[in-house]
């Protein structure tokens, strides 16, 4: 691609310049470096510089203004600021590591993204069948778990193989490790195969060893390797980098674990060859095929502020005396005198000899800690941090069959290793409580079987400390609020309370007991120094207990209300209005499903009524008898209704009583065969009166 293509930047000139060495007067200042890290937490030694690194104050405000630039106006950022911005980051790197150009240059997040745009080429030639089925990819035993799941992931599902060099260690020279990788390298090529790629770690991490990567890359081209991937991640910023001599085709270093980047940041660098090479971004956008550092300038709307900040570094650290340089070798330095101090108080020994080291140093741990698994090594690296305030990573070393290992001033063969960083913000006082924690635990005679689990109330920090209340003197009061918060299930916003009650049991001098049994004795006697009471009934003995206990209720509920009456009413809380509505819902449910019901009656006896109507119906009864002359007569118990009756009479009816309506089975009974109807013309009276009345 163009040099002058808009997308790499607008400048078609890339000039290197010196960054301009500031005066003596300008150097940072010990108070200077504080204020730089003065959101470091306060209180914990943090000598673990290794596994995440550090950012000054001055290079997040730059992060921060990046940030705002694109929140302010996105488009003039994506056009012109982004771009502009990524290119003169990647120039800063290309000038720092001796690249040819500036194109071999990329920008990622980490090198776990590297490593998977390299691994995802070698997948894609064994996929094409450019590799044979079993061909190789070597590699130390040591790698970072993300190399070897993406080689599992990306090479091993598609027919190669796997070779892993066992790096020696502790280790006392570069041969040892040159000899290892040559074996290594001969295994790969059994069978006839071809070793396709070859990883090498520059520094690697655990444990941390500085190594000897120009003459494995050189061992590497004598033995016919196709492809060497040198993972450096603790590289830049640790070591002076120069690619041309190491000679790799691919090499990949994080900017944010020593090199004072904001996380995430990483150079991918990539040999420039005739061909095109054929790696691409992980992340398809836009821009694929049009080169890596192009495909990786944009994967999508996301932070690319930690990219930008590349120039803010080198102003950053060129207010050291030295510059970079000065800062790598001040730190080696001080690591390694730390680490020796470190060996002599406990009487172990260096992972590996000065040289061999950088600004992280292994050192052995007493045997009598008794480190027998990765699972305790966990467990010491919990409890210096959570109870001694130390953080620093611990390294198991499993022997192997047949190997004696190395041992201490007692005699013990060493397990563990701890490693030690130093930044420009340690101090020699981090180091010496690191010293101090493990050679208590030494003295009390604590192993690892034995450390006071996990507590995530034990937090020894100086923010809580300061907050931390007076101990009450009531100890058993204390107890039980204890107990009741515990039981209660507390919430995340109360655990704060919680951890400071712990605190109080922590810093009691005398232990506390959950359970104490006291005896009657104990019992008088405490009863004879706190006098009588009513409580206990050892007061107004001549009063009836429900008296008491009630006298004693009534004055508190008065003291309750009188201290709560004055107080605004609770807003309901998230949970009482979840409560409250789904009451409100479930209540119109059952009124709906009432109203569906009489609705359903209703239906229904409109649907009888309607098949009754639909039906023929039986003719009404006959008329009532014609009256009874003035004389009054006996009456008949037989029908009211007679057969016949003559024309041209008058008919009294009589109102009939209101009834329930007969079912059709009564109606049959009572209706019988069907009479005929007389015809005629007759007068009809109505009447209040009855017949029935005598």
């Amino acid at each position: 691609m163009a040099a002058d293509d808009r997308r790499n930047g607008d400048s078609t000139n890339h000039n290197r310049r010196d960054p301009k060495k500031p005066r003596l007067s300008e150097f940072l200042t010990e108070s200077d470096i504080r204020s730089e890290f003065a959101h470091h937490h306060t209180g914990v030694a943090r000598v673990n510089n290794g596994s995440f690194g550090c950012c000054p104050s001055s290079v997040l405000d730059a992060q921060r203004e990046w940030q705002l630039r694109f929140l302010r106006q996105p488009d003039e950022f994506y056009f012109n600021g982004l771009r502009r911005g990524l290119l003169a980051s990647r120039t800063v790197i290309s000038d720092l590591i001796n690249a040819d150009d500036v194109d071999e240059v990329s920008l990622v997040d980490n090198a776990t993204t590297a490593a998977a745009i390299v691994l995802q080429r070698v997948g894609r030639c064994f996929s094409e069948g450019r590799y044979q089925k079993e061909d190789t990819v070597v590699m130390f035993h040591c790698a970072f778990q993300s190399v070897k799941k993406s080689i599992q992931a990306y090479v091993t599902r598609v027919g190669g193989s796997t070779v892993e060099v066992r790096l020696p260690f502790p280790v006392s020279s570069n041969d040892e490790i040159v000899s290892a990788f040559r074996e290594g390298l001969k295994k790969g090529r059994a069978n006839g195969r071809t070793v396709r790629l070859a990883i090498i770690d520059h520094i690697t991490s655990m444990p941390c060893v500085l190594m000897p990567v120009r003459e494995l890359v050189k061992v590497c081209r004598e033995e016919g390797v196709e492809e060497v991937f040198v993972d450096a991640a603790h590289a830049i910023g640790s070591v002076k980098v120069d690619v041309k001599e190491i000679g790799a085709d691919y090499y990949v270093s994080n900017l944010h674990k020593w090199f004072f980047c904001p996380p995430s940041i990483a150079f991918f660098y990539c040999k420039k060859r005739g061909s095109e090479l054929d790696v691409h971004h992980p992340v398809v956008s836009h821009e694929f095929g049009n080169g890596l550092a192009i495909e990786s300038a944009w994967i999508g709307t996301r932070d690319y502020s930690s990219q930008l900040v590349v120039p803010s570094v080198m102003e950053f650290v060129s207010r050291f005396e030295g510059g970079i340089d000065g800062i790598m070798e001040r730190n080696h330095d001080e690591a390694v005198k730390m680490g020796l101090m470190l060996c002599n108080a406990w009487g172990t020994n260096l992972g590996s000899p000065p040289e061999m080291c950088v600004g992280m140093v292994m050192i052995g741990l007493p045997s009598k800690l008794c480190v027998e698994s990765d699972e305790d090594a966990v467990k010491l690296r919990s409890y210096l941090r959570v109870h001694r305030s130390v953080e620093v990573p611990v390294y198991f070393l499993g022997l192997r069959d047949g190997e004696e290992g190395v041992k201490d001033k007692d005699s013990g063969v060493i397990t563990a290793y701890v490693r030690i960083s130093r930044q420009v913000y340690n101090e020699t006082e981090d180091y010496e409580r690191l010293r101090d924690a493990i050679t208590e635990l030494v003295k009390d005679q604590r192993t690892c079987q034995n450390l006071p689990p996990f507590d995530i109330f034990r937090c020894n920090n100086k923010a809580l400390e300061e907050e931390e209340p007076e101990p009450l003197a009531k100890v058993p009061e204390v107890t039980l609020l204890l107990m009741s918060l515990w039981w209660s299930g507390v919430q995340w916003k109360k655990r704060l309370t919680l951890r400071r009650l712990f605190n109080v049991f922590l810093t009691t001098e005398k232990p506390i007991r959950l359970l104490n049994f006291v005896s009657e004795e104990q019992l008088e006697e405490s009863k004879k120094e706190r006098g009588e009471r009513v409580e206990d009934g050892t007061f107004q003995r001549d009063r009836a207990l429900y008296e008491i206990l009630k006298e004693n209720k009534d004055k508190k509920d008065a003291e309750f209300n009188e201290r709560f009456k004055h107080r605004p009413p609770k807003a309901l809380d998230e949970d009482e209005t979840e409560f409250l509505d789904k009451l409100e819902m479930s209540k119109k449910e059952y009124e709906q499903q009432l109203a569906d019901e009489d609705e359903q009656q209703i239906r229904s006896f409109q649907a009888a009524v309607a098949a009754r109507s639909a039906t023929p119906q039986e003719p009404e009864e006959a008329a009532l008898p014609p009256p009874a002359p003035p004389t009054k007569e006996p009456k008949t118990t037989g029908k009211r209704n007679s057969a016949t009756r003559p024309f041209n009479t008058i008919i009294r009816v009589k109102p009939q009583p209101k009834k329930l309506k007969a079912t059709e089975e009564e109606k049959k009974e009572i209706s019988g065969p069907p009479e005929p109807l007389q015809t005629g013309l007759a007068l009809v009276s109505y009447s209040d009166e009855s017949e029935d009345d005598d």
